[in-house]
């Protein structure tokens, strides 16, 4: 696993997608797709970016 990995809302829901898959379930609320988001980049040393509902970049983290 080479990429970041990205929390962004999308038909309603708020995802995490990595090395071009969606990584868990949809959420509901954006706060635990960020906390969910966060963990996973942690877990593969990788960059978390967040995006807001229109697809702009809110937040960088950098576990790397």
């Amino acid at each position: 696993m080479t990429g970041e990995v990205e929390t962004y809302y999308e038909d309603g829901a708020w995802r995490n997608w990595a090395d071009g898959a969606e990584l868990g379930s949809p959420h509901r609320e954006r706060d635990a797709a960020i906390a969910e988001g966060r963990a996973q980049a942690a877990e593969r040393g990788v960059e978390h970016i967040v995006r807001d509902e229109q697809a702009t970049v809110v937040a960088r983290e950098d576990d790397a």
